[in-house]
């Protein structure tokens, strides 16, 4: 009975220091993320953020829902700044897929301010892809390529005219375009 007793003691040791220690690895890895972050290098930002949420949210310390929150926060503002990134390098389709994230992480944890923020770019870059795929269908020869490029350049003015009701520009090109 004794032998029982000390094992269970011990291994409820042994939780409580793995536990401890995978809190700490969890503030390493976003010490780290926000290191990255401020260093202008998102995308590392971007992987540490997701781990170190993914170990604190195994975490039963207290502090642990804190840290995961402080995550979830960095790992917004990092799609974001990443996808300004990608907005300089001309990758404006990849842009948008980080901006959808920053826009779905911001919304979740209630940070209004940069879910605004990035939908609001979101809209101008698929309006941006729009008039892009309107001057390329323009200047296409092969009459298959042209109606290709143009509706994709439809898709892009519906996702401007989801977001933005009352943007005459989109609808005016959308009419032109079909």
């Amino acid at each position: 009975m004794k032998k029982i007793a000390l094992l269970i003691t011990a291994a409820l040791a042994g939780f409580a220091i793995a536990g401890a220690q995978d809190f700490q690895k969890a503030t390493e890895l976003a010490k780290q993320a926000n290191e990255a972050l401020t260093g202008g290098n998102a995308q590392t930002a971007i992987e540490n953020f997701q781990a170190a949420a993914a170990e604190a949210s195994q975490c039963t310390e207290e502090g642990a829902a804190g840290l995961v929150e402080n995550c979830k926060k960095g790992l917004a503002q990092s799609y974001y700044s990443y996808a300004n990134s990608l907005i300089e390098e001309g990758k404006l389709a990849e842009a948008i897929g980080q901006l959808v994230s920053a826009t779905k992480t911001a919304t979740e944890i209630e940070e209004t301010e940069l879910a605004e923020k990035a939908e609001e770019k979101t809209t101008q870059l698929h309006q941006a892809i729009a008039n892009a795929k309107i001057k390329a269908a323009g200047l296409e020869k092969d009459a298959a390529a042209k109606l290709a490029t143009y509706k994709e350049a439809v898709e892009h003015l519906d996702e401007v005219i989801a977001k933005d009701a009352e943007n005459a520009k989109a609808f005016l090109q959308k009419g032109q375009v079909l």
